[in-house]
């Protein structure tokens, strides 16, 4: 018998038979195996040194999974160990294999995951957890990685592109509803509800209605005699004898079966009549001619999604109109890390920009000093930021793409020039087009801009003989002049330039390829697999983290070093 050791406060004197002190609690459940284990020593000597799974484990050593580890109550079963959770999480986005459905299948199934997990088998309810609770610890993890890249020289992040792509949300396109649909639903769903609520109350339970059914058809069937032999009897058609026997709906479709599912449908159509509220605010601050339809219908419908009021709605790349994601990424030109990301509601790219570099000062530390983006980000907002925080901004106002040249194409803005001087515009035809008052316009994110309208004198468009190029207007052509219009007009020049121009070349050679690498570990044209922009930021997290280890990772082998890696870290 081993005695055990006296405590520093007691006495030497103490009799041999004290109590044994407490064993602290182990913080999660030990796997199956160990590395001393035949079966993972087994998997071990069968696994290449330079497979996927090996390097999923030199990633998840060098994060710091405190946090992650302090976020379980402690209470209860032990969990699963976190490190090996992540390690399935990381090894299953590497693969393409995002679900945490296509993790379970891969926990029976693969021999890497199995060496990984050590023997673990989570539930699948553990899988999605997991899932869950890593999200607060996704933009820790990039900082760590980032800052390693930074503190061994690789990158600097004085330079980056931005761009983004539109992936496809899990919900459906076919469950878009105006408010009159929604109203509705919500009515049927507390009709229902109300109805509930008074049978918990009954002291005695009530029938189901396809009990009921059931009942009144044997009834019938049992007390109903045979005709007699000498009658004739005309059958029913088959489509008559479905009829008879299908019970009654009682209930639409759409609806729960459950007095639980009904109350998650209530709350959330409230949160979808809520986005559609949204919407049509935005929609009404737009000018009249902008709210129209482009063909002419009166205004356009607005519609939210049902699964996920947060999505997007717009057409993806193959022309199809749907719920969508909206993916934004900034890349490092000079080497390949990605500095911020971020998933959007939005339709568009912008506004979006000065988002991205707020997220790059707090993952980074840092803002680049040259970015460069293209037309869809090219906004007076956009451009006043980059100017305020020191920034130099290469995009072009105008898309690049190749058109048509148009011989009787119509006057642009860029065919007045603008007489500093005198405070003018002048038109093609000599004429001088006059400010008028200030006034305060609305941008995306509830921004303002002020803007002054500049139009000819009264008659002067109507009697010029090129009036079918510039306007059709009745009060004839007006140019509007932004207080940022300084800014556009140095873009323009800066573009203009041959170095503006190798310099924008740098943006398809670098963040467009992060962009498709990305698409491919989320699945490539397939939808996303989880509902809800909450996990659709999860996802794009993940996916980016891994790519930043994969840059640093490249960035070490280059350099000739690569830190160890212990393969059966716990």
């Amino acid at each position: 018998m081993i005695p055990l050791p006296l405590l520093p406060d007691n006495p030497p004197d103490a009799p041999a038979t004290s109590r044994a002190l407490p064993t602290a609690r182990p913080r999660c459940a030990p796997p199956p195996w160990d590395q001393g284990h035949p079966a993972w020593l087994w998997l071990d000597s069968e696994i290449p040194d330079d497979h996927l799974a090996r390097f999923v484990v030199a990633v998840v050593a060098q994060l710091d999974l405190q946090p992650l580890h302090d976020s379980y109550a402690g209470r209860g079963s032990l969990p699963c160990a976190p490190h090996l959770l992540l390690r399935l999480v990381f090894f299953g986005y590497l693969r393409e294999r995002p679900s945490p459905e296509q993790w379970l299948s891969d926990v029976h199934d693969s021999l890497p995951v199995r060496w990984l997990l050590f023997g673990l088998k989570p539930a699948r309810s553990t899988l999605y957890a997991c899932r869950d609770r890593i999200a607060p610890f996704i933009d820790g993890w990039h900082q760590q990685l980032l800052e390693a890249a930074f503190l061994e020289g690789y990158t600097t992040g004085q330079r980056g592109a931005v761009d983004g792509s539109f992936l496809r949300a899990l919900a459906s396109r076919h469950h878009l509803l105006s408010e009159t649909g929604l109203r509705r639903r919500c009515q049927l769903l507390e009709e229902a509800i109300a109805e509930d609520q008074a049978a918990v109350g009954r002291t005695r339970r009530s029938l189901c209605p396809w009990t009921c059914w059931l009942l009144l058809v044997a009834v019938v069937v049992l007390t109903t005699p045979p005709p007699p032999a000498a009658v004739a009897v005309e059958l029913p058609s088959d489509a008559q004898m479905m009829k008879l026997l299908l019970p009654p709906r009682l209930r639409p479709a759409w609806m729960a079966s459950t007095p639980g599912g009904r109350q998650q449908q209530v709350r959330g159509l409230r949160r979808a009549l809520r986005r559609w509220r949204a919407k049509k605010k935005q929609q009404q601050a737009k000018s009249p001619c902008r709210r129209k339809h482009k063909r002419g219908k009166g205004e356009k419908k607005v519609v939210v999604c049902v699964s996920e009021p947060q999505a997007a709605l717009g057409r993806d790349k193959l022309k199809v109109f749907r719920p969508l994601d909206n993916v934004q990424i900034l890349r490092d030109v000079d080497a390949e890390f990605i500095l911020s990301f971020g998933t959007f509601t939005a339709t568009s790219d912008a506004g979006l920009l000065p988002v991205l570099m707020q997220r790059c000062q707090r993952l980074t530390g840092r803002l680049p000093s040259q970015v460069t983006a293209d037309h869809s980000y090219a906004t007076a907002l956009a451009l006043a930021y980059c100017q305020e925080h020191d920034i130099t901004l290469y995009t072009p106002l105008e898309s690049l793409a190749a058109q048509p040249a148009k011989p009787e194409a119509k006057y642009g803005k860029e065919a007045f020039h603008y007489d500093v001087e005198r405070d003018v515009y002048v038109c093609p035809q000599g004429e001088d087009l006059r400010p008028g008052r200030p006034r305060q316009e609305s941008r995306v994110g509830g921004n303002k801009v002020q803007t002054v309208a500049y139009q000819a004198r009264k008659g002067a468009c109507a009697a010029c003989p090129q009036r079918s190029r510039c306007t059709q207007s009745k009060k004839g052509r007006i140019i509007k002049r932004s207080e940022h219009e300084g800014l556009l007009e140095a873009s323009r020049q800066r573009m203009a330039s041959a170095a503006g121009q190798s310099i924008y070349r740098l943006r398809k050679q670098t963040v467009e390829l992060s962009i498709a690498r990305l698409k491919r570990l989320l699945g490539g044209d397939e939808p996303l697999s989880s509902y809800g922009k909450p996990r659709a930021r999860i996802q794009v997290g993940v996916a980016t983290l891994l790519l930043n280890a994969l840059a640093l990772f490249r960035a070490r082998q280059r350099a000739g070093y690569l830190p160890a890696a212990e393969d059966g870290q716990e």
